[in-house]
């Protein structure tokens, strides 16, 4: 929610349509299946889903079905760990006690990989701009890993 969030003011849309984003229904794991119907629909554009690492999770078995046909999707991967809006609102609402928000998550490159995808990981953020340039490229679906540490503005 919180990378839907900021990219919903942050990233510049050209034509309507092209920015897709729930915002407010606290929809986890939409991104990426989202990013195949784009896809599947617009195989000439360029699509990137903007994933958590917690919200991709919940649909990660579809990239079976990107592999499969052909669905040369780009996900950006912000691997914080966890689900780091709700760890964010437990450290603010609940006393600081966190449940359940902190996850223990596979290595999505070799993950990624065993789908028979391709899978790269951000060193920092300076990586970022010519590995996504680098997996725009590519034939088949991409992960882009971006491992961070995250303190969210949170949500009320």
């Amino acid at each position: 929610v919180y990378i839907t969030a900021v990219a919903n003011y942050t990233l510049p849309v050209y034509e309507p349509g092209t920015f897709i984003c729930p915002l407010g229904f606290g929809t986890l794991g939409y991104a990426f299946p989202a990013a195949l119907g784009a896809k599947a629909g617009h195989p000439d554009r360029q699509v990137v889903a903007l994933c958590g690492d917690g919200g991709f999770l919940f649909n990660v078995q579809e990239l079976a079905t990107a592999v499969q046909s052909n669905l040369n999707v780009v996900i950006l991967l912000i691997n914080d760990g966890g689900y780091g809006a709700i760890r964010d609102w437990q450290r603010k609402h609940a006393g600081g006690r966190l449940t359940a928000v902190d996850l223990h998550t596979p290595d999505f490159i070799t993950l990624e990989q065993a789908f028979g995808a391709i899978g790269m990981r951000a060193r920092g953020l300076d990586d970022v701009g010519p590995l996504l340039q680098t997996a725009c490229r590519e034939p088949r679906p991409v992960l882009l890993e971006v491992p961070v540490t995250l303190e969210h503005p949170g949500f009320g």
